[in-house]
């Protein structure tokens, strides 16, 4: 097979690279695949199969949720969630109420979570989590000594 770009090689017999593609937003393509592929799964967690529609009456309800919290177009929300079934209702849920993801929260190379939101400014915050740093029985963050010798 003669292709013009090397990752045609993967493409499946008769798909192009260049072919047309509908212009629309996630929540859109959300809402046709919980139509059209309704009792598919669309997500595997552990010995859960959520199907599209379960996925897209989730977040259709957190949508209206957020709304009523006062997310509207344009509002900045960080999504600091597990990678659990969590993340793709609230990614979702989040753009169908109009917000916008900076950044979200994936998991650090140090062992940790860390994700961006946007202040109201613009100014970008980050927000960092270790599961693994130690809590005194308070709760509280125990940082390292800075001195080796104790």
């Amino acid at each position: 097979m003669v292709v013009a770009h090397h990752w045609e090689r993967s493409y499946p017999p008769g798909l192009r690279w260049d072919s047309p593609l509908e212009i629309t937003t996630l929540p859109a393509l959300l809402e046709a695949a919980a139509a059209r592929f309704a009792d598919k799964t669309a997500i595997e967690h552990r010995d859960n199969e959520i199907s599209y529609a379960e996925l897209g009456r989730t977040t259709e309800a957190l949508a209206a949720g957020l709304i009523k919290l006062g997310v509207r177009r344009g509002t900045s929300v960080g999504l600091y969630l597990p990678n659990t079934p969590y993340h793709p209702y609230f990614f979702f849920a989040v753009l169908k109420a109009g917000g916008r993801i900076v950044k979200p929260a994936k998991r650090a190379f140090w062992g940790g979570y860390s994700g961006y939101f946007a202040d109201p400014d613009g100014h970008l915050w980050e927000v960092a989590h270790n599961p693994d740093f130690p809590l005194d029985a308070e709760g509280r963050l125990q940082l390292p000594s800075a001195d080796p010798g104790t």
